[in-house]
């Protein structure tokens, strides 16, 4: 291969530094002799040891760069999987805590309910006691009265409030019958 080869084979490669050497020696020896050609070759030589050692050292230190960072990126993805554990534990923990929450507001809700019903029964009870009261009194007055008209007034009265106990008594069972 010639120096005019060499040179087109420097424009196609994607090495700068060495073929900006191979340039400069190449125009330092201009001849095509044999003799020419070796002192050319020779120049070459003594001019690209060192460029290919300097490369061969740079080669290593980008190895070395290289092999940090894999073990930075491998630092990181073990972390990344820690990580992604410790999310899916505490999305555990939070489908648990709602769940518990759930369960407490279900709890309240019922407590509530209980009292309610509690409740009712205390005013129809209250009820019960003052409808029993207005019965009592409305009896009495029938033994002390006797008026035909006035009795059959009272007599329906008391009926009345007979059915409206019955009924407020009824209820109550059926509530605690659900408790």
């Amino acid at each position: 291969m010639d120096k005019r080869e060499l040179l087109e084979m420097g424009a196609m490669s994607k090495s700068p530094r060495v073929e900006s050497v191979i340039a400069k020696v190449m125009a330092e020896h201009p001849g095509t002799s044999a003799r020419a050609q070796a002192d050319y070759y020779e120049a070459v030589h003594q001019e690209l040891a060192p460029l290919a050692r300097e490369m061969e050292r740079d080669l290593t230190a980008i190895k070395d760069e290289r092999d940090a960072m894999d073990e930075l990126i491998a630092e990181y993805q073990r972390s990344e999987r820690k990580l992604e554990v410790r999310v899916a534990e505490l999305e555990r923990q939070l489908a648990e805590a709602l769940k518990v929450s759930a369960n407490s507001i279900d709890l309240i809700n019922e407590q509530e309910r209980q009292l309610a019903e509690r409740e009712q029964e205390a005013k129809n009870a209250a009820r019960i006691a003052t409808l029993t009261e207005a019965r009592d009194a409305a009896r009495r007055a029938i033994n002390l009265n006797t008026c035909e008209v006035f009795d059959k007034g009272v007599h329906r009265a008391v009926a009345m409030i007979d059915d409206l106990i019955e009924a407020l008594s009824s209820t109550d069972k059926e509530t605690k019958g659900k408790l």
